[in-house]
């Protein structure tokens, strides 16, 4: 092998510095004996923790109701990791659900191994050496995810509409009550509002300006004055 074709990065990510290339296979030495236990490109990150599912696999085989069974890893809710999922073909005359197989492995593995879904099927692709085609299974989970029913499309994009038009309502209701309250307090700061004055009005404020005058033209007596004049008065009376 000389490399990857059109693909520089590729390449020099497959062969190490003194020319050998990695074959991305994860195993172990045991007496002198290699095992093969999965694929570094299998592997699923379940937030920062790598998770084999070929461990998850052989946990499910153990259960007497399932007859095959793969898992591979898929985009979590979040898509900040991937999250494990399980395809599994069981007895015919089984009734074991879903429930019942995460429940199963709740109580073998750690929690972040249990698998997220689970989805029955009638057979496991394979290739003629027995090999799980996991990319036939991980093409057929996204072509579900993609193909979008046009009724649910519709329904979204009405849903998205009626959210705008009640929020340009809510902000005109706003924008409303803001005007009305801001003419309010002009008017109240204002003042009350006289009306214009008539004929009769200016009439009426020059006679009392007029008599007002007239009597502070008459003289003013003091008590002694008074007095006096009272007695001459009495005087001429009698």
């Amino acid at each position: 092998m000389k490399g990857y074709l059109n693909n520089e990065k590729v390449t020099s990510e497959a062969f190490t510095a003194d020319g050998w290339i990695r074959s991305g296979d994860i195993g172990y030495v045991k007496e002198g004996r290699w095992y093969i236990v999965d694929r570094t490109k299998d592997l699923i990150k379940v937030r920062g923790w790598q998770v084999s599912p070929v461990e998850i696999e052989c946990t499910l085989l153990e259960h007497p109701n399932v007859i095959d069974a793969a898992v591979i890893g898929i985009k979590a809710l979040d898509s900040s990791s991937e999250t494990p999922q399980a395809f599994i073909v069981k007895e015919a005359q089984s009734e074991v659900n879903e429930k019942d197989i995460k429940h199963f492995l709740g109580r073998r593995l750690a929690r972040y191994k249990v698998v997220s879904e689970v989805k029955f099927v009638d057979v496991i692709p394979r290739n003629p050496t027995g090999k799980i085609l996991r990319r036939v299974l991980r093409d057929s989970v996204y072509k579900e995810i993609s193909t979008t029913p046009p009724d649910a499309a519709l329904a979204y994009s009405n849903a998205i509409r009626k959210l705008e038009e009640s929020r340009e309502k809510r902000s005109c209701e706003v924008c409303s009550r803001t005007c009305s309250v801001s003419s309010t307090s002009t008017i109240s700061t204002a003042g009350p509002i006289t009306p214009p004055a008539t004929e009769k009005t200016l009439l009426d404020k020059k006679d009392r300006k007029r008599r007002k005058e007239d009597t502070s033209e008459e003289p003013q007596l003091t008590k002694g004055k008074r007095r006096s004049a009272r007695s001459v008065v009495s005087k001429s009376y009698t």
